[in-house]
């Protein structure tokens, strides 16, 4: 169950300690971070613009691994899951022609393997892969194609065997989770002429898809789909557009392979308009957490001239309570997800970057993960061992950071 285990910090007052900082890379960009309950952690990111994907690995200890080398020039928008055996990434990489393809690779007790190439190359606009890891040790991949949506699975000990969704067409945005026993979920909007829908098909163990089901109406224009495995089903959320200035957050939640009826989680949530859209994780949109039987989603909405985060939670027979800030300031990022369905959101106070971690109930608290006069950026999130780590783009270096934020109870 989500913990509630940490205090109301009041507003105004110090929250920390700061963390030691350590840092990952001199330069970088989208630093996506996971994390195992036993303190393992895995960061991975972009060496430059148009450069390799490098990766690194903390141990339970807290110590981190050398940066590691995962592709070849090119590569980009990374993404990382931890499993049970080890660390996996995958990421966009250009293929034989200029064409685009998908490459993963596995790291196992420190040690990363060659990466594999998924699917066949094609076309030039990227591939847009996701992953997930689930309890058991199975690795989902799934990525956009011209004809549709591939998918790969790698079972524990196994190879990757390659699939594509049947039915699945105009892929626009996707996102994959693990379930219980291997039971692999996709979700993904589709461009088709009346709007932009929510689809979802699960696959079971055995590989046979279910039919691709309509989350949403015909008509919605759904952005940032979202998916993540909770308990015996899956819980997934996302935006419908009414129009430029307003987003409306949805959320639907299955047991086994039984959909129900989407519901709304926040009636409008305004952007902040005449802004710039704010820095933050390497996507954008609602994030969903998962815990056992109980869910979490959060999103930035437009508050008091800026932004601030808001979150509901879930659990296993229940409904979705209604929603509550986070923080006890606007935010200045999208917020960021952690398993174990804490929040985690960028706040700059004094040019640090400050974690307010919000969990089950009421209660928040936060926490300093940056030196003063250092301006972060694009930070990503996991729990491990007591604290959250964070990992950010340091903007006066370009380099990349990672700290374990504590204090949060």
């Amino acid at each position: 169950m989500l913990a509630a285990g940490c205090s109301q910090q009041p507003a105004g007052t110090g929250c920390g300690p700061a963390a030691a900082v350590h840092a990952l890379a001199g330069t970088g960009a989208r630093a996506p971070v996971a994390a195992s309950r036993d303190g393992r952690a895995v960061v991975a990111w972009e060496s430059s613009v148009g450069g390799p994907v490098m990766a690194a690995v903390r141990a339970p200890d807290g110590a981190w691994s050398p940066s590691h080398t995962l592709s070849g020039r090119g590569a980009a928008a990374p993404r990382v899951a931890m499993s049970p055996q080890g660390a996996v990434a995958v990421w966009d990489a250009p293929g034989p022609g200029g064409r685009s393809q998908v490459e993963v690779a596995g790291e196992r007790n420190g040690t990363w393997a060659p990466a594999t190439a998924l699917g066949t190359p094609e076309g030039s606009s990227p591939l847009k892969p996701r992953i997930a890891a689930g309890a058991d040790g199975t690795v989902a991949v799934a990525w956009r194609t011209r004809r549709g949506l591939g998918v790969a699975v790698r079972t524990p000990g196994g190879t990757w065997s390659e699939d594509s969704v049947p039915g699945a067409h105009s892929v626009f945005e996707l996102d994959v989770a693990v379930g219980r026993g291997g039971l692999v979920a996709v979700t993904w909007s589709a461009t088709v002429a009346s709007g932009r829908p929510l689809l979802t098909a699960l696959r079971r163990p055995g590989g046979e898809w279910t039919a691709p089901e309509d989350l949403s109406a015909r008509a919605d224009v759904v952005s940032a789909p979202r998916i993540a495995a909770v308990g015996a089903g899956f819980a997934a959320v996302w935006t419908v557009r009414p129009d430029e200035d307003h987003e409306i957050v949805r959320a639907a939640t299955t047991r086994g392979d039984a959909w129900g009826s989407a519901v709304t989680l926040a009636p409008v949530a305004p952007r902040a308009l005449g802004l710039p859209r704010p820095p933050g994780p390497p996507t954008t949109g609602p994030s969903l957490a998962a815990d056992g039987d109980a869910a979490v989603a959060a999103w930035s909405q437009g508050q008091g001239g800026g932004q601030q985060t808001a979150m509901v939670s879930r659990h296993a027979g229940g409904a979705w309570s209604a929603p509550r800030p986070v923080g006890d300031a606007p935010s200045s990022g999208w917020p960021a997800m952690a398993d174990g369905g804490v929040v985690a959101f960028e706040e700059l106070r004094g040019s640090a970057l400050r974690v307010a971690v919000g969990r089950d109930g009421t209660s928040t608290c936060c926490a300093v993960a940056s030196p003063p006069r250092v301006e972060a950026s694009a930070p990503s999130a996991a729990p491990v061992g007591d604290g959250t780590l964070v990992a950010w783009q340091n903007s006066n270096t370009g380099g990349v950071a990672a700290s374990v934020a504590r204090g949060c109870g």
